[in-house]
């Protein structure tokens, strides 16, 4: 019998005096067809925890959906903006004087993006702010770099390994000459 609650689709089998067929059909009123003709209709529903999972990912498809929305909007007014820059010289007056029009749209744009920036690093070893120059490979290619504790030239292959990345670049430049400016 056909139940009033939310299927997912009906499977019907032919009655037994003609060939066996089983299909799974998705249109209610097809079913019901089935069914005045003396076939067998089996409604196949969607288990409730099913149900609620996909009730939760198309909340979240509509969540993202809205907020690609929202970032469009916020994009095409910073193109509008920008364009509006360009084509005054007053505009940069504006831009940075929060109580003008076009000062309020802009602090309306810059506030919705910074929530979306990542949060400046902090980090607490000082070595990881120094610039790290490699010297050149023995042949001479400045194609080099460190990483997982590898030192190497890209280019010709050229390598030497440490405990740690900080060791191997300064095992490196110990035993390979700078460039010659």
């Amino acid at each position: 019998m056909l139940m009033n609650n939310r299927p997912f689709g009906w499977v019907v089998k032919s009655p037994e005096n003609l060939v066996p067929v089983e299909a799974f059909i998705r249109d209610k009123a097809t079913a019901e067809k089935f069914l005045a003709t003396g076939w067998e209709v089996t409604e196949v529903a969607i288990a409730a925890e099913s149900d609620v999972r996909f009730h939760e990912q198309n909340q979240a498809y509509y969540t993202l959906v809205e907020h690609t929305n929202t970032t469009e909007q916020y994009l095409d007014e910073a193109c509008e903006l920008l364009s509006e820059i360009i084509k005054s010289g007053e505009a940069y007056r504006e831009c940075t004087d929060t109580s003008s029009p076009t000062g309020k749209r802009i602090a309306s744009v810059v506030e919705y993006v910074s929530q979306f920036l990542p949060e400046p690093h902090e980090s607490s070893d000082d070595t990881e702010q120094e610039e790290w120059h490699m010297n050149p490979c023995h042949q001479g290619h400045r194609d080099v770099g460190a990483a997982c504790g590898i030192a190497q030239c890209n280019r010709c292959g050229e390598s030497m390994s440490a405990p740690t990345t900080k060791e191997a670049f300064e095992r490196w430049n110990a035993t390979h000459a700078p460039a010659v400016v």
